[in-house]
Order: structure tokens, then C-alpha cells, then sequence
């Protein structure tokens, strides 16, 4: 289930509106959620990889050079297009007895 699906399940809300824009709502699930910084308060810091949301509503793993972002395959972003950003989570913590 991708993030659109998981928020229309649990708001009963559709994400987008008509014309591909995300809704204010969702916009404000996803913060909230996942602890995402708004781009108009604070830019990430240069060179360093996190994830970006942007104003279509899709999540990628980027750096940012300037005004510019880029994702692993070197296609870039400008940023206007970057409504909100993330340090990249720490992975799952091991369950005890594997390996």
C-alpha cells in the first residue's frame, strides 16, 4: 500500500484534488506522520541525502546543490518544486534471534 492508499484508508478522504494537486489535508497527514519539514521554514543542508515530497505529491531520496535537487539517477528538481523534506530514517532496529 502506497502512502495516497494508506491515507485515503485511514481518513476516508481522497489525497488529491482535481488536476493532480495534493489536498491541504493530506499535505498535513504526511507533516504530521512523518515528521516532515516544510521547505518554506528550512532547506536541508547541501550534499546531504533526504527525502523530499514534492507538489505532485511523490516522495524521493535527493540532494540538494543550490536550487536544485537530485535524485540517485542525477535527474534534478527545482526547488519550488520541494514542498517539504527529511533526514533519511535509521533502519529497523535487528529483532533478537536473527541474523
Amino acid at each position: 500500500m502506497n502512502l495516497r492508499e494508506r491515507y485515503e484508508k485511514e481518513t476516508g478522504k481522497k489525497s488529491h484534488q482535481y488536476g493532480g494537486l495534493p489536498n491541504e489535508d493530506y499535505v498535513e497527514w504526511i507533516e504530521d506522520k512523518f515528521s516532515w519539514i516544510p521547505t518554506s521554514k528550512e532547506q536541508p543542508e547541501q550534499d546531504v541525502t533526504v527525502l523530499v515530497f514534492n507538489k505532485d505529491g511523490f516522495i524521493y531520496k535527493c540532494f540538494r546543490d543550490q536550487d536544485l535537487y537530485f535524485d540517485d539517477d542525477m535527474y534534478h528538481f527545482d526547488a519550488e518544486s520541494i514542498t517539504h523534506w527529511m533526514p533519511i530514517p535509521d533502519p529497523p532496529a535487528e529483532e533478537e534471534g536473527t541474523s
